[in-house]
């Protein structure tokens, strides 16, 4: 039987998901939709799934093939609402593509992602998202586990392990790379030097990245990297 990843220890906490063992939450009660929109859609230039307006698809036109990297999957809220955006703003192109590569080094279960929407009344509408996810859901071994959806043309890569135990191992370059990892002091591994160096080797000129973390160490470490850093409005 092949080795697998120890199981997170999680529970529910007046309505939000939350790592006991990283003594954080997995997204904000009643506003895991608008922060992510915010956050890792509108801040990297993309649409999000309710925006309406003859802007209101900004990337998704000039890029229907779109290709996100992402530290900590977490409960697959970034994805999932990314995935309705993708639906919402660039299905309709033939040529639309998404691809999103994710790092996890403490996977959830599938029956934890199908209920992940509940954090946000918000997210309600994208619950048969969240049921296919989870139906596609692997095990929880250490590795690479390609998974596609809609004919495809939504492919979702899921490194389960360390930043820089896979990443490494697979090419491609993002548009977009949204950094979501737990909080630099209860999760290191996903904010230090050697993570942030997997970043910038998959990235390209015009990549954007995009994190809640305005923590000056990790800003300085993007900086290092070769990006521009700024300072954006927060959601709320």
């Amino acid at each position: 039987m092949p080795p697998r990843l120890p199981e997170p220890r999680v529970e529910w906490q007046d309505g939000t998901l939350r790592s006991v063992a990283h003594d954080d939450t997995y997204a904000s009660v009643r506003a895991a939709r608008v922060e992510r929109e915010a956050v890792f859609l509108r801040g990297h230039g993309f649409g999000a799934a309710g925006d309406a307006g003859t802007d209101a698809a900004g990337r998704w036109s000039a890029s229907p093939r779109a290709t996100f990297g992402e530290l900590g999957f977490g409960a697959g809220i970034s994805f999932i609402t990314a995935w309705a955006a993708w639906r919402a703003h660039a299905a309709h192109d033939p040529r639309a593509q998404l691809d999103w590569v994710s790092v996890e080094g403490f996977p959830l279960d599938a029956a934890t992602i199908r209920g992940a929407h509940r954090v946000d009344p918000a997210l309600a509408e994208f619950a048969p998202l969240f049921a296919a996810l989870a139906d596609a859901w692997p095990a929880r071994i250490p590795g690479i586990h390609r998974r596609a959806f809609e004919g495809g043309r939504v492919r979702l890569t899921l490194l389960f392990g360390g930043p820089c135990d896979l990443l490494p191992s697979v090419p491609f370059a993002a548009d977009a790379w949204n950094l979501d990892g737990f909080a630099p002091a209860r999760n290191p591994e996903m904010w230090d030097d050697a993570a942030i160096a997997q970043v910038a080797a998959h990235a390209r000129p015009g990549t954007t990245v995009a994190t809640w973390c305005a923590a000056s160490a990790v800003r300085e470490r993007l900086a290092a990297a070769g990006f521009d850093v700024h300072a954006q409005p927060g959601a709320a």
